[in-house]
C-alpha cells in the first residue's frame, strides 16, 4: 500500500502512576475513615505521586525506550497532562528532558464530585447517579462537569486533528490521565457509546496505573503502513497480569465503521419498548 501522510505512524498514550489522589480515594472506597491534612483544600490539579507512582512510572519510562523509542526509525513528540501527576510521570519516565504540555490531555472534569467518596456521591446527588447508571458515556459529573462525550468532541478530537496536521510520519508519546485515554479509545477504536459502557463496567479492559496503549498504523507482522490505526498494544510494564491481551498486538476497528442493520438491531433491541398508556 501507499504511504499515506497525512497521520502519525503511532499514538502512544501513557497514564500516570499512582497518585496521592488514587491512594486516597481507593482507602475512603475500601470503606476506612481517612483524613488527609488539606487534600480537600488543594485542587486535584495539583496532587503529586505517590512512592509507587514514582516507581511505576520508571517502569514505564524503561518499557517506551527499549520497546518504542529505539526501534523506532522516526521522532516522537512528546507531550504531557498539565496536571502535577502526570508531568511527574513525564519527568520520572527519564526518556526526554523536553516536553510539551498540552491542556487537551488534562483529565475529565469531575467538578463537585471530584473529593468525594462513592457513598458520599450517592447521598449528595442521589439523580445524577441515577443517570451515570443509565449511560456512562453521557454522564455528566454534577455542578457543570465534563461528560466522556463532550470530552470527546470537545479536545480529543481536536488534539488528533492537530497530529495529523503537524506530525505526519512521525510519533507521539502523550502522558496522560485513565478517564482521558478511554475517551482517546472512542475515536481511535471507533467505539459505539453502548460498546463503551459495556467495556467501561468489563474489568478486562480496567487502565491500570502506568498503563502502556499504543496504536500503529504500521502493521507489526509485516511491516506494511496502513491507512488507518489498526493496531493497538496495551501493556502494563510494573505488573504483566494487568496487560491486555497478554501485552500482544491486536487488530481493532478502524477507519470508517460501517456496521449491518442486524447490529444496530442488536443494540436498541436490548431495551424493550415503553408501555406508553394511550
Amino acid at each position: 500500500m501507499t504511504e499515506v501522510v497525512h497521520k502519525p505512524v503511532e499514538i502512544v498514550l501513557v497514564r500516570h502512576g499512582q497518585s496521592e489522589g488514587n491512594v486516597i480515594n481507593h482507602r475512603l472506597k475500601a470503606g476506612e475513615d481517612i483524613v488527609v491534612p488539606g487534600y480537600r483544600e488543594r485542587h486535584e490539579s495539583l496532587l503529586r505521586l505517590s512512592p509507587l507512582g514514582v516507581e511505576q512510572a520508571r517502569a514505564a519510562g524503561s518499557w517506551v525506550l527499549k520497546n518504542v523509542i529505539e526501534p523506532a526509525d522516526y521522532n516522537f513528540r512528546l507531550m504531557t497532562s498539565p496536571y502535577n501527576r502526570a508531568m511527574e510521570t513525564a519527568v520520572e519516565m527519564g526518556i526526554s528532558d523536553l516536553w510539551e504540555p498540552r491542556l487537551e490531555l488534562r483529565e475529565r472534569e469531575w467538578a463537585e464530585a471530584a473529593y468525594l467518596s462513592p457513598e458520599e456521591r450517592r447521598e449528595a446527588f442521589e439523580r445524577n447517579e441515577q443517570l451515570r447508571q443509565m449511560s456512562y458515556y453521557f454522564w455528566p459529573p454534577p455542578g457543570g462537569g465534563e461528560s466522556v462525550a463532550r470530552m470527546v468532541d470537545n479536545r480529543i478530537k481536536a488534539n488528533l486533528g492537530t497530529l495529523y496536521r503537524e506530525d505526519a510520519g512521525a510519533g507521539a508519546i502523550m502522558v496522560t490521565h485513565g478517564e482521558t485515554m478511554w475517551g482517546y479509545r472512542v475515536p481511535l477504536e471507533k467505539l459505539h457509546p453502548l460498546e463503551f459502557n459495556e467495556q467501561d463496567r468489563d474489568p478486562a479492559y480496567h487502565i491500570p496505573n502506568c498503563m502502556i496503549i499504543r496504536y500503529k498504523r504500521q502493521d507489526p507482522r509485516s511491516g506494511e503502513m496502513l491507512e488507518h490505526f489498526e493496531w493497538r498494544q496495551a501493556v502494563c510494564p510494573w505488573d504483566a497480569s494487568q496487560s491486555w491481551a497478554e501485552g500482544e498486538w491486536v487488530n481493532v476497528q478502524a477507519g470508517r465503521r460501517n456496521v449491518p442493520t442486524s447490529q444496530l438491531q442488536n443494540w436498541y433491541e436490548a431495551y424493550p419498548p415503553l408501555e406508553i398508556p394511550e
